[in-house]
């Protein structure tokens, strides 16, 4: 099972929609995540789930652990 972060609301439900893996992001309703808020959370992530709008840079990469 892999953990899965979201920088947005992910639509319908989403634990059924990432079935099998652990998820964390913004619930329904709440706004957002800030850039800070996902980074943090990518240091225990497999996976992000992000919007072309999110800025996807050597930082965000460096913050997940599975970063070559």
């Amino acid at each position: 099972m892999g953990r899965v972060v979201a920088t947005t609301h992910l639509p319908g439900d989403p634990a059924r929609l990432l079935e099998g893996h652990a998820w964390c992001g913004p619930a329904a309703g709440e706004d957002a995540w800030p850039r800070a808020r996902w980074l943090a959370e990518l240091a225990t992530a497999d996976a992000l789930v992000c919007l072309l709008s999110d800025r996807i840079d050597a930082a965000a990469l460096d913050a997940g652990p599975h970063h070559a």
